[in-house]
């Protein structure tokens, strides 16, 4: 069974109904990265991940280009990642040197608020006249309109309103024109910009699990450890009931984050 947290559930309870009948394994495999532990050494990343990283940071100089082209009009962009309750990929957008500073992050682990980042946002434009803001999709979650899938899961890019196009909309009523960008699954939809080390992570992850699965091996999750830096399984009964995990403290302290996975990019 492959994907994140959820899927690490639905993994664990098949194995529950089904009683040890079928033997059951979870790949992960998730663009958010939120499907682990929150020091990220029995998970070190889920391949997508970096990938997806490598395709925001590629966009991120279209964007600045047309933030460039249109701030006369469009004072703010507003860009929204995928993240329904973390910012591993809005805090891994760090964009170029030259246009870093007119970036602004709210990121859903800063527990920033409305007026917090329009203060952020007002200090940019003052400095810049022009800011891109890039925001996880579940930010403003208490706030939207939602559709619901089959499984009763929100639909952030999918619903009613979104995190972009509410805060687009809050700042131009506010007098500053701004425009939303969501790329929605496009973001986890590429063929360039996937790179060669989060291919083979992929690869090495799938081939382990079939081999386990043929000695007999079931309810376990596959992984790439930090700490050995190889494929590792970790049985259902060792995991907590919610293994997802959030961006660490020091990593929203810092703002724009460096994360350790460029070591072995």
């Amino acid at each position: 069974n492959i994907g994140g947290n959820g899927t690490l559930q639905q993994s664990k309870n098949l194995s529950k109904r089904l009683l040890n009948n079928v033997k059951i394994a979870s790949c992960p495999k998730t663009v958010d990265n939120d499907l682990g532990d929150k020091e990220m050494e029995d998970v070190f990343f889920t391949p997508g991940f970096p990938s997806c990283v490598n395709w925001w940071n590629k966009h991120l100089d279209l964007i600045n280009i047309e933030s460039l082209g249109a701030y006369t009009h469009d004072k703010v962009l507003v860009v929204q990642t995928f993240g329904r309750e973390t910012g591993f990929i809005c805090a891994a957008c760090q964009g170029n040197n030259e246009y870093k500073e007119v970036l602004v992050y709210g990121i859903p682990e800063s527990g920033i608020s409305l007026d917090l980042l329009e203060k952020k946002i007002i200090e940019c434009l003052n400095t810049n006249n022009r800011c891109i803001v890039i925001i996880s999709e579940g930010l403003f979650e208490d706030q939207l309109k939602h559709n619901y899938d089959l499984a009763g899961q929100i639909q952030f890019s999918g619903g009613e309103s979104t995190s972009a196009q509410f805060l687009a909309n809050y700042l131009t009523k506010k007098g500053v024109n701004s425009r939303s960008i969501i790329p929605n699954t496009l973001q986890r939809v590429f063929v360039e910009e996937v790179l060669k080390y989060d291919r083979e992570v992929a690869f090495t992850q799938g081939y382990k699990c079939m081999e386990l699965l043929d000695q007999g091996c079931s309810d376990f999750l596959i992984s790439l450890s930090q700490k050995t830096l190889n494929i590792s399984h970790l049985y259902y009964d060792n995991l907590p009931d919610n293994y997802s995990r959030k961006l660490k403290d020091e990593f929203i302290s810092n703002h724009m984050p460096s994360f350790v996975y460029n070591d072995y990019l």
